[in-house]
Formats: structure tokens, sequence, C-alpha cells
């Protein structure tokens, strides 16, 4: 284990929503001198990749924060990053840097549907969603998700009849699914893009988390089954894997031309051009650098350390589900005998707050989230606290 791993990074002065004490009193009235383990935020309590680092130090000593555009080092970043971990060879002209994948979300929905069209969705999943969808003025259809311990289940049968009944206009894909840790098979992918083909539906597949699945599993993006006639749009960045939430840079993918076009316009009418400057300098070296790369596989094998621990500590636990995790950090779990209200009201006294169903679309009360992006240390306290509670 890296010794970067063995504690946690003290992120308290960093303004940052996880760990400000402001920030967590304000939201979820908790006293700020009171020690709270905050699991909610989707990032992990370590630093940065150093090489990254250090690629944004290095152009902030350039002393002036101008006005950008996007360099070719983006696009060789993400051509490399897709040929080395994905076996996909993409060309410049195929890749869209955005700012922040909810907020692509948005654009895609406004710019791609009318007002009142319907917008497909699996459910529980990742409540940014929802909100993308009913800001948009368009009509959500949820086509619930079936809990496996092993991992969800997509209902295909109860798929295909919301889009025969509903004719969405766009469906947006979680793959790997956010909050239940599944990395979606590529049989069931093809199943997926002939009903959105055969159906005319937009498939927008977000696979943020896709650079963290977990050893033992395959990821396969969407980009290497599409055609180039297909409607799909893949939404990635490099934020989730490395910390890197507050740059608010994320890009799209299609083989799509006409699609490409359409997403190049509706981002140049917003205004959405120039990017962060600190954001293609991060990109770039999170993806070129051998040394993130090391990084990287060595964090996903510390989750999974994590993983294997967070099971056995609470093995003994009749009361609570927790759903097999390929990939990401973030741990998907049920509760049972025992009120939402008693639940989370005993967590936060007992110094530790989750997600819970309210962060996520259409979501049963009695699951939550755990976060064991964190040392060993603090995923103990949680174990702790969890036994306490639902012993």
């Amino acid at each position: 284990m890296r010794k970067e791993f063995q504690n946690n990074f003290d992120r308290t002065k960093t303004q940052e929503r996880k760990s400000d004490k402001n920030y967590i009193e304000r939201t979820f009235q908790i006293d700020k001198n009171k020690k709270i383990i905050n699991s909610t935020i989707a990032d992990f309590d370590f630093q940065t990749p150093k090489p990254i680092i250090e690629a944004i130090l290095e152009r902030a000593k350039k002393g002036t924060y101008s006005y950008t555009y996007v360099t070719d080092d983006f696009y060789y970043a993400v051509k490399l990053w897709y040929k080395k971990n994905y076996q996909v060879s993409l060309n410049s002209k195929q890749i869209k840097l955005v700012h922040g994948t909810v907020n692509a979300l948005h654009q895609l929905i406004m710019g791609l549907s009318n007002e009142g069209d319907s917008v497909i969705i699996n459910t529980p999943v990742y409540g940014p969603f929802l909100r993308a969808i009913k800001n948009s003025n368009r009509l959500p259809i949820f086509s619930d998700l079936i809990w496996n311990t092993n991992g969800y289940l997509f209902n295909i049968e109860d798929f295909k009849l919301k889009i025969k009944n509903f004719k969405p206009k766009i469906f947006i894909l979680c793959n790997p699914h956010n909050p239940g840790g599944v990395v979606w098979n590529k049989k069931l992918l093809i199943q997926i893009l002939e009903i959105c083909r055969k159906n005319n539906v937009l498939l927008v597949s977000d696979e943020v988390h896709a650079d963290l699945t977990l050893k033992g599993k395959k990821f396969t993006s969407l980009i290497n089954l599409m055609n180039q006639d297909d409607q799909v749009i893949i939404c990635n960045s490099a934020n989730k894997t490395f910390n890197l939430g507050g740059l608010k840079s994320s890009y799209l993918i299609s083989k799509n031309k006409m699609l490409l076009s359409k997403i190049n316009n509706i981002f140049e009418s917003n205004s959405l051009t120039s990017p962060n400057v600190f954001s293609i300098p991060a990109i770039s070296a999170a993806y070129t650098n051998s040394e993130t790369q090391k990084w990287l596989d060595d964090f996903k094998d510390f989750i999974l350390e994590n993983f294997k621990l967070l099971q056995k500590k609470l093995q003994n636990l009749s009361n609570l589900e927790i759903m097999n995790l390929e990939s990401s950090y973030l741990v998907w779990c049920k509760f049972k005998n025992i009120s939402y209200l008693e639940f989370t009201a005993k967590a936060k006294e007992s110094g530790v707050i989750f997600s819970d169903y309210n962060d996520f679309a259409n979501c049963s009360e009695n699951l939550f989230r755990i976060n064991i992006g964190c040392s060993q240390k603090t995923l103990n306290k949680i174990c702790k606290i969890l036994n306490k509670i639902l012993s």
C-alpha cells in the first residue's frame, strides 16, 4: 500500500465541500466543532497525484490567466488514454471539451430534445440526471433496476416496454452505474444499443467512473460498439479518477458527425467555449504521465482492499445488505428493520453522514452509499458506527 493512502490528507482548509466545516454545518445542520466523517461527496480523501499538481502549479507560475482555447495537448491526451486503456482509436474531431458532466447533460437535453419530450433513466441513479431532465421541462421516465447483492440487474423487458409506451427522445445510461457500482457487460450494452437504434432514441452514456473499474472486471465503452450513424454520445472526465471536480472540465465523444455538429452549435450558442485555464494542463498530466497511471493502478488495488475490509467488518450484520463493488470507491447498501429517520439520526450523532436516498432519483429510503475512498483508519470508524447502529 502506498504511504499516501495510509492517512487522510487534511482538506479542512481547502474550502471543498467534503471537508469544509462551515459548509458541513450549513448543509447538514451539524455544529462545525463536532468531529464528523463526511461520506456523502464522491471524491477521495487523498491528494491528487503529484504530476497533476505540478502541471497546475507550473501553469499558475506563468502569472496570467486570460482567455483560453482547446489546444492540441488536450486531444492528444484523450486519444492516448483511450488507445491505452480502452483500445479505441479516436480522432480529434470526435472529442468535445465541455464544462463538467452535469452541465453537459443539461445542454444535451435542452439542445437535442423539445420541452415536453420524455427522457428515460434507470433508477435509482445519480440525482443530477433527474434534475437535468426536470430543469429542462422534460418528462422523466423511470425503468427500475432490480436489486441484487451481486450487482443490479438491468430489466431489459421493462426498458423496452417503457420505450414503446412513452417514446422517449433520450436515454441516459450510467456505466459504470452510480450508485450501484455495477459495470454493465458487453452483451447487455449491445442489446441496449439495438433497442435505441430501433426506436430512434438518443443514447447518452455517462462513463465517468470507467477508469475506476476494479480488478477482475472489464469495462466496455459504447464507443467500442457504436457505428458512425448511431445517435450515441459518451460523457467522460478525469475528475472522478483524480479528484479534479473543481476544475469543471469534462468531455464528450461521438462518431456521429451530424450529432457532433449539433453539439458544437449547442455549446457555441450558450457561450460555453473557453476552458478553465488549468483544465488542459491537468488532463494532459493525468492522461499522459506514466506515474499517474501507476498511481491509478495502486489506488484501485487499495479500494479493493478497502471493500474487502468493509465486507469483513460488517459481515455479521443481518440488517445490512452490501452490493458487490465493480467500479469506483462508492459502496451501495441497504439497511433493514430500522427507519430512515432513526438510521440517519444515529449515524449523525455517532459522527458520520452518508449519501442517502435524497441524493438519487426514484430511490427507496433504506438505501445509502458509503465512500470508501479514505484511509483504513477512517473506514474502521465507519464500520464501528454501522455495527453499533445496526446490531
